[in-house]
């Protein structure tokens, strides 16, 4: 079947490559327009265009998509099927309706929870250890229409949204295809979801990144895993910003982490301290109810760096508060 397919960032380059490597040929991708990128404001492509220039499939970038020029664009190509990861922009009913198989879109939860353009970091925030890849047949509202496939994954202890969005991609890729080859057949079927149990992602905010120190050290964990791509977590020391790279919940024993260096006096053991180090697994911190070890962190204009070279190279100690 021939496909059109629809997106914009790094999530859809493997289900381009999945396609690619299938029986179903791309004809030509849709993708968000250049955006001017770093200091020198330069206009950048998408990851989607760099992909279709470098394949010599043609790339179209409307500013808008439900526009009639656009639409008559859409319809030219001659698609069976519209393939949307991604893609950042609602479809009109007309644009849902052009290609004669479909629209289908490649969702990464299990639908019908966590609707919205952010499943995988919701997914994080909340703390799952299950989560997973959803291929639904597109439908007006957002990400309510019914289910083609669905595959369930568990979630790693110390994976992040950087590491599960790529593991969730390439799934996502394997699962277009195979849709598509169902859907050729005639075999694929359709599974309404349950609109009473959907639920949404957070709009994330640049602010939502602030580390709350007196929230459970797990519950610290889960954000800067979760944030990792954006906004990112981070804290203050000194009056200056400090992002937290990457963490995990300490073990008991941990704290304090060595001889001498428990802090003492008022405010001591309050969220927010450090509590050691020279523990071997770590900078440790206070949180709500125990400690959470620090691996990697990136002080105020300085570079990403490890947690042993950041107390080698600063005046940090045990009774140091972040804030």
């Amino acid at each position: 079947m021939k496909v059109l397919f629809m997106g914009s960032g790094t999530f859809g380059l493997p289900v381009l490559d999945a396609l690619a490597a299938s029986r179903h040929p791309v004809a030509a991708v849709v993708t968000a327009p250049d955006k001017p990128q770093g200091r020198g404001r330069v206009l950048t492509p998408s990851p989607i265009k760099v992909w279709a220039d470098a394949k010599n499939i043609p790339a179209l970038t409307p500013a808008k998509l439900n526009t009639p020029e656009t639409i008559a664009q859409l319809k030219s190509i001659g698609a069976d099927v519209f393939i949307v990861a991604s893609y950042g922009a609602l479809l009109s009913e007309e644009v849902l309706g052009l290609p004669a198989k479909g629209c289908i879109n490649v969702h990464p939860s299990l639908l019908p929870l966590y609707r919205g353009a952010s499943p995988v970091v919701q997914a994080l925030l909340d703390g799952h250890k299950r989560t997973g890849m959803t291929i639904m047949a597109m439908a007006k509202d957002l990400d309510a229409g019914d289910i083609l496939l669905q595959e369930a994954v568990g979630v790693a202890a110390d994976e992040d949204a950087r590491t599960l969005t790529d593991r969730l991609a390439r799934m996502g890729g394997e699962m277009t295809v195979q849709a598509l080859d169902l859907l050729e057949a005639g075999k694929l079927g359709r599974v309404p979801q349950d609109h009473a149990a959907a639920t949404y992602c957070s709009k994330l905010k640049k602010e939502h990144g602030r580390i709350d120190w007196t929230a459970p050290a797990q519950v610290v964990h889960d954000r800067v895993r979760a944030l990792v791509i954006w906004p990112g977590s981070f804290t203050t020391r000194n009056g200056k910003q400090l992002k937290i790279l990457k963490t995990r919940p300490a073990a008991p024993g941990e704290m304090p982490p060595g001889p001498g260096e428990a802090p003492s006096g008022p405010g001591s053991n309050e969220p927010g301290r450090v509590l050691g180090t020279r523990a071997p697994g770590g900078l440790i911190v206070k949180c709500g109810d125990g400690p959470l070890a620090v691996e990697e962190l990136q002080p105020e204009g300085g570079r990403p760096m490890h947690w042993k070279d950041f107390v080698n190279g600063s005046s940090i100690k045990p009774g140091d508060r972040f804030e």
